[in-house]
């Protein structure tokens, strides 16, 4: 990442969660070629579909903090398996490697 890429991160980082939420569908929504919706009708079926789900009560909702807390922990595992087997970084390396997003 070039370093204005990174000050934008940087400061993208520091809003307030809507603001970085908005942010992250207007940079996605500007990558989607022009000629084509953001979604193509696939997508929209099963938004439609999973909609209807929740909707019609087939579905329990999953509070964001859940999903993220449930990832961080599968890619906490993740690293335990890989280092496990030989594969990863060592710590310092990957404070290195850290420390310009923990600076």
């Amino acid at each position: 990442m070039n370093p204005t890429a990174e000050q934008l991160l940087t400061a993208a980082l520091a809003l307030p969660n809507d603001d970085r939420l908005e942010l992250a569908e207007a940079l996605i929504v500007s990558v989607q070629p022009g000629d084509r919706p953001p979604f193509d009708e696939s997508w929209r079926e099963v938004i439609r579909r999973r909609s209807a789900e929740l909707r019609e009560g087939k579905v329990v909702p999953v509070p964001w903090s859940e999903v993220k807390e449930l990832s961080v922990r599968r890619k906490v595992d993740e690293g335990i398996r890989e280092l496990d087997a030989g594969q990863g970084i060592d710590h310092e390396e990957a404070k290195k490697r850290l420390s310009r997003w923990l600076d």
